[in-house]
């Protein structure tokens, strides 16, 4: 075996070339980060463009709002606000609720006025509606959290989504610090 001449970085394994030869990568996973914005100051949107095609995506958010009578968390694609939004959510565990032809994928509380954490999944294939899945955490210390899982369709069937939005709902600022991350599966 030819071994590397240093050690490698903590973010790196040995892997071997199948030929005798060893060397430091980077180990790579399922998951690339395509793009992050962090709030530097309060905002109305959070958002990532111009994004790799991808066929599926993952998007979280962290951001937090102050908000006093309560907003909605809403996620945008390729800034498409047309009635192109149908979905289907639950509140706290509790019975479904379906909304069609709206202008964004909204998660419906309408009490967020603290911190909240979003994971979504899209299935983002081309030339078909886009298919979502995700879940909302929202809450401050001391109280129980609340929760909204939701599932949707987007009827941009035409291209691949390129560009993804968050935004508090009733123009609520989001908070210093927030963050949106977007993540797309190797092909």
């Amino acid at each position: 075996y030819t071994w590397p001449a240093g050690d490698g970085a903590s973010s790196t394994v040995l892997q071997t070339s199948g030929t005798g030869s060893l060397s430091w990568n980077t180990l790579a996973g399922d998951w690339q980060q395509l793009g992050e914005t962090i709030v530097t100051d309060d905002d109305s949107v959070l958002e990532v463009t111009s994004l790799s095609e991808r066929k599926d995506l993952m998007i979280i958010v962290t951001a937090s709002t102050t908000a006093t009578g309560g907003a909605e968390a809403a996620l945008e694609f390729n800034n498409n606000a047309g009635s192109l939004y149908w979905q289907r959510q639950s509140i706290n565990g509790g019975a479904d609720d379906t909304v069609g032809a709206e202008t964004q994928m909204r998660f419906r509380s309408g009490n967020i006025n603290s911190r909240i954490y979003l994971v979504a999944y899209v299935i983002n294939e081309t030339n078909l509606p886009k298919l979502v899945t995700g879940n909302l955490v929202y809450g401050n210390a001391g109280a129980a959290p609340g929760r909204v899982e939701a599932v949707g369709t987007v009827d941009i069937a035409t291209t691949s989504i390129t560009r993804v939005q968050f935004q508090f709902t009733g123009g609520a600022a989001i908070g210093t610090s927030s963050r949106i991350t977007i993540y797309g599966k190797k092909d």
